[in-house]
């Protein structure tokens, strides 16, 4: 009898950071929402439109003036700073919502919106998902044994392609600089390169680029390969099965609108000066809600495929979460030593047997980060050069100095996306 298997786990989640999960949503400061300094605190308004439209109708005045502010302000300079309280002044609160945030940012730009449901914040069961695949990812590359081995593989094989083509490109890149530095000296004598020089640089260009995309070819065929490998078992027809395929998360349950809050999101450089991104909702640390883990399967699927998956493997625990928990801790033991280069403040707290850290809602390329981030782990167990002989080549507009990750996005010293998580059913002794 193929009898099913079903597990279920009811977890806790409590941000730890600001958490981001954005919808693509930009607000604007002209239309959506405007700011109100207090003595000691400044309030986002979020802005109802209706209300708007109903105060500049009224004025005739007003409207035109609000028609010029939009038609020549860009929203993502500082002339559209506090755009809204300058044109309706003592009008201006008569267009709120009454949905309201608190306020850490600067100059009002557009504002990068995040996630929501009925207009409530919320953590996507798929985010979730996703967060536990990248730490696995991870794991099996640098701890499982056939993740490390077909991980040092890839390094050893690719370790001479990767000189040359480096060394290539640098030649090229020399060429390349002298021409543009020629090309500056004529420009200052308002002169021009000749024919010849333009279709060389030209075709010196195409070959850089070209490199490039010989070796993001090979990268993208050892990312898919590794997927393959990390998360699919092949059955006794030849069909990939994949464990994860099993697992299924449900959407946390809402926030309450109070706890968004608004910043600007910046970024930190290892080795100059970083930047602001601009404005960002984020839901505040603290803040804690529930979801429920399951893992269904069936006694013949599990003898077939999930038990000769390692991922297959962790999820099925009889009695608790024990396996995921050592696969997150893992991910964010590396990920911690590398925020922490930055200086920024991370997350540390003491944890129970039932309880661990995920790293959420960290954007479409974290599984590429992941790789390099396990590339450049292997690099150095084997005491080679991974910022003169790698990062060259993939990213090749990196400078000199530059190491890898080289830039860290975060929220009044905060890094994003830490998150504890409780398993509230499992048994642990």
């Amino acid at each position: 009898m193929n009898r099913p298997i079903h597990k279920h786990f009811e977890i806790e989640i409590e941000l730890l950071s600001p958490l981001v999960i954005n919808s693509g949503e930009q607000l604007s400061p002209l239309t959506d929402y405007f700011v109100e300094d207090k003595t000691d605190y400044s309030i986002l308004h979020y802005v109802d439109r209706q209300k708007l439209m109903d105060q500049l109708s009224l004025d005739e005045k007003l409207f035109q003036r609000y028609q010029n502010e939009v038609s020549t302000i860009n929203v993502n300079k500082p002339s559209a700073n506090r755009i809204l309280n300058k044109i309706l002044e003592e009008k201006l609160l008569l267009v709120s919502s009454g949905k309201k945030a608190t306020y850490y940012g600067g100059n009002t730009t557009q504002l990068s919106a995040i996630i929501k449901s009925n207009g409530l914040p919320y953590i996507p069961g798929s985010s979730i998902k996703g967060a536990i695949k990248n730490a696995f990812l991870y794991h099996w590359l640098v701890i499982t044994e056939k993740g490390k081995r077909e991980l040092s593989k890839f390094v050893i094989n690719n370790k001479a392609i990767l000189k040359n083509s480096i060394n290539k490109v640098s030649q090229l890149t020399f060429e390349v600089n002298q021409l543009n530095e020629k090309e500056r000296e004529l420009r200052r004598q308002k002169k021009k390169l000749s024919k010849k020089e333009i279709n060389l640089k030209r075709k010196l260009n195409e070959s850089i680029r070209k490199e490039g995309k010989n070796w993001n070819k090979t990268f993208l065929n050892f990312e898919d390969f590794i997927h393959i490998n990390a998360f699919s078992t092949p059955t006794q027809k030849g069909i990939l099965k994949q464990p994860s395929g099993n697992l299924s998360i449900k959407d946390a349950p809402s926030f309450s609108f109070d706890r968004i809050a608004v910043a600007t999101l910046k970024r930190s450089h290892l080795t100059k000066d970083g930047w602001d991104v601009g404005l960002q909702e984020y839901i505040q640390s603290n803040s804690v809600t529930r979801t429920t883990i399951s893992f269904n399967t069936s006694e013949l699927d599990w003898e077939k495929a999930n038990r000769h998956s390692e991922f297959g493997k962790i999820l099925y625990k009889p009695s608790n979460l024990s396996g995921l928990f050592q696969v997150f801790q893992s991910f964010y033991k590396d990920m911690k030593d590398i925020q922490q280069q930055f200086g920024l403040d991370i997350p540390d707290p003491d944890l129970a047997p039932n309880e661990t850290i995920l790293f959420l809602g960290s954007g479409k390329g974290i599984y590429r980060n992941t790789i390099l981030m396990a590339i450049k782990k292997e690099y150095d167990r084997l005491d080679l050069n991974f910022k003169n002989d790698f990062l060259p080549i993939m990213f090749p507009k990196a400078k000199k100095n530059d190491t890898f990750p080289v830039t860290c996005s975060h929220i009044k010293k905060q890094p994003l996306g830490w998150v504890k998580i409780t398993d509230k059913t499992g048994i642990y002794e």
